[in-house]
């Protein structure tokens, strides 16, 4: 199934155009990255098709409708947005604020569910994720006693219980450790296969999008772009384009790995 459509998208800052009739087309059980230069417009596309930002032109279609005809709860429910970077005003436990993942689905039930507000299934899914981040054993914890890695984790953790069909990840490797990095997007990444779902990466690293989406986008500084399956569109040539640095690939059997030179 097409779970999001660009078709003919553009974007501008100032006099200057970050990419130009964008057609993308994300099916479900597919991983995406989204490669660049800072300042390319990897944000500005994440931040658009989640329906936050206007495009300059062109139309998005999400499961098939216009992005602008969904409710916002009910667009909620499709398509979620990890941010380069979250704060919060308002202290909570980590628990707590996982819920917040589970508000599109609860509003979506009516007034007695507002009124009971978060029920035993909206515990479990919470739990879940937590302990698909390894915080499980956190929960109780106040989010301001958390370190920046931590933090990251539990916003991915309330990304993974809004459970939406599409979700659309800003340098979702950011505060985290090695570790983490490799542990959460296995796990990201897995969860689709099969399922009637898709993610979106911006990614810094090539060879984790490479290791992890079979798909990809790449956004040049002078906008330009080109999509498609990552194996047939990165090379070392396109990557010094791309990045306006030669970089070298090193082939080895569980997989080709490129490196800035």
């Amino acid at each position: 199934m097409m779970l999001l459509e660009t078709c003919a998208l553009s974007a501008t800052v100032g006099q200057r155009k970050l990419y130009d009739n964008l057609n993308l087309k994300i099916h479900g059980g597919e991983n995406w990255a989204i490669l660049g230069p800072n300042g390319c417009g990897k944000t500005t596309l994440l931040h658009t098709l989640a329906g936050l930002t206007e495009p300059g032109s062109g139309t998005i279609n999400l499961c098939d409708k216009p992005i602008k005809s969904w409710p916002h709860k009910k667009r909620a429910q499709q398509i979620g947005i990890l941010f380069q970077q979250e704060e919060t005003l308002f202290p909570a436990s980590v628990f707590e604020t996982v819920l917040t993942g589970r508000h599109p689905h609860i509003m979506a039930r009516g007034l007695q569910a507002l009124l009971d507000w978060e029920d035993s299934e909206d515990f479990t899914i919470a739990e879940q994720a937590l302990n698909d981040v390894d915080l499980l054993a956190m929960k109780s914890r106040s989010i301001t006693t958390l370190s920046g890695g931590e933090w990251r984790r539990v916003m991915i953790a309330a990304l993974l219980a809004q459970k939406t069909s599409i979700t659309l990840y800003d340098e979702i490797s950011n505060h985290l450790d090695l570790n983490h990095q490799q542990k959460i997007l296995k796990h990201i990444t897995k969860q689709v296969t099969g399922e009637n779902r898709a993610n979106l990466f911006v990614l810094q690293d090539i060879n984790q999008a490479l290791r992890y989406c079979a798909h990809g986008l790449l956004l040049f500084d002078n906008g330009q772009h080109i999509s498609g399956p990552l194996e047939e569109i990165i090379s070392e040539n396109t990557l010094a384009e791309l990045y306006h640095c030669p970089f070298t690939l090193l082939e080895h059997k569980q997989g080709n790995i490129f490196l800035p030179t």
